[in-house]
């Protein structure tokens, strides 16, 4: 079980396969539904990419019994194994789901990640350099 703290994006040009559990709330071995809060701790991963390291057409694929609490956004289709779970926004040319898939319900989410796909771009302004001589 792997977890993260804060917000980000990150954008992949291939492809991106989940194979272990990755959560924003960790309850004993498992994503803590219920505590999740994903104007806290909210994950986007966007992939450009198709096939390669999974299947023909997809950008995103979970393996078989894992979990993720986060925005998935494929920019090809989106795979889900049997018994995967999923907390978050998911968005793909198609949605290909696999049996025994839980998605579950999560809270309305009013911050998103800098970066996030439909979310302004954010550029920050480097002060001149300092405190040198030559």
């Amino acid at each position: 079980m792997n977890s993260y703290n804060g917000q980000g994006t990150l954008y992949l040009s291939g492809t991106l396969r989940l194979t272990g559990s990755l959560c924003g709330k960790v309850s004993g071995t498992t994503c803590d539904t219920a505590g999740w809060k994903p104007d806290d701790e909210m994950l986007m991963i966007v992939a450009n990419g198709s096939g390669g390291q999974v299947n023909p057409g997809d950008s995103i694929f979970m393996d078989n019994n894992n979990s993720y609490q986060g925005g998935l956004y494929g920019v090809n289709a989106v795979e889900f194994g049997n018994n995967a779970s999923v907390d978050g926004p998911i968005v793909g040319s198609q949605i290909l789901l696999s049996n025994n898939l839980v998605t579950n319900s999560f809270p309305t989410i009013s911050e998103v990640p800098s970066g996030m796909p439909s979310n302004n771009d954010v550029y920050a302004q480097p002060n001149p350099p300092q405190g040198f001589t030559g």
